[in-house]
């Protein structure tokens, strides 16, 4: 029977010996714990596995190597939420290649929002502008609520939608200045925002 990962399937699995653990290097899923068996030889106790062979040895290495550089990519990309490698690029990293990093990380679970009417409205002024139509569409969902609220309540709170909505506040702080620079996307805010009072 050949051990795979539970989470992917994957049968490329990393024995890191140092740490006793079975990691998975496509996910980087912790598979299993490593177990040793020890007989008793001469007085003292000698590990059937891990012979002193060379070729042993070297693998041990080349495994160490891996789990040194999955812990190396971990630490260097602290990822939002929601977001991981596409696993063939992680295990290529794994392995040591270096791979260039655009477009490698995916979305896991795509969270849904309530979109009401109003949003949807300003959605479509919004795709008028290309400057703001560019963005992603998490900040255009983003840049509607706030366009909403500025009209609505007179004030906005640019740290919480950035976190509702899962986005850069920087980013989100950025198109809703440029929102706010254009006074016909306002004027048509303004507009749908009345028609739905009425």
């Amino acid at each position: 029977m050949k051990l795979t990962c539970s989470e992917c399937g994957s049968d490329k699995l990393i024995w890191d010996y140092a740490r006793g653990d079975i990691i998975c290097s496509s996910c980087g899923l912790v598979v299993d714990r490593i177990y040793c068996e020890h007989t008793v030889l001469h007085g003292g106790f000698e590990d059937k596995q891990f012979r002193t062979s060379r070729s042993n040895y070297t693998a041990i290495k080349d495994a160490s190597k891996r789990v040194a550089n999955y812990e190396r990519l971990k630490n260097r990309f602290k990822l939002r939420p929601n977001l991981t490698f596409k696993p063939e690029v992680l295990n290529r990293i794994v392995n040591g290649e270096k791979v260039p990093l655009v477009k490698t990380i995916v979305r896991v679970d795509v969270p849904s929002y309530d979109v009401d009417e109003n949003i949807g409205a300003v959605l479509k002024v919004i795709s008028k502008y290309p400057r703001i139509c560019s963005r992603t569409d998490r900040v255009k969902l983003a840049l509607a609520k706030l366009l909403i609220e500025i009209i609505t309540n007179g004030d906005v709170n640019i740290a919480l939608t950035a976190k509702t909505y899962n986005v850069d506040p920087t980013n989100l702080r950025r198109a809703y200045k440029l929102a706010l620079s254009y006074k016909e996307l306002l004027g048509e805010v303004r507009t749908i925002i009345s028609q739905s009072r009425v």
